[in-house]
């Protein structure tokens, strides 16, 4: 999907609202970058890699409790 893509679908995420946020954000200053038309400064880029590693610690739990969800599914069929 692409970021606007993802922010239109938003719902059919696992996500809470302000993670999913954090995710378009991050998804929207790539796309900026990834096209040229915005140059970040070497700071910048070290918040913004830990903006992307704090939304994958985050997400992550949402993750294993739709695995989890998942084995369950499967072992009742």
């Amino acid at each position: 999907m692409s970021t606007n893509e993802l922010e239109q679908n938003r719902s059919i995420f696992p996500f809470d609202e302000g993670l999913i946020n954090n995710l378009i954000k991050i998804l929207s200053m790539s796309d900026l970058v990834k096209y040229a038309k915005y140059d970040h400064g070497r700071d910048k880029c070290f918040l913004e890699l830990e903006d992307a590693i704090d939304f994958v610690d985050k997400s992550s739990s949402y993750l294993f409790k739709i695995e989890e969800f998942q084995k369950i599914i499967k072992k009742e069929n």
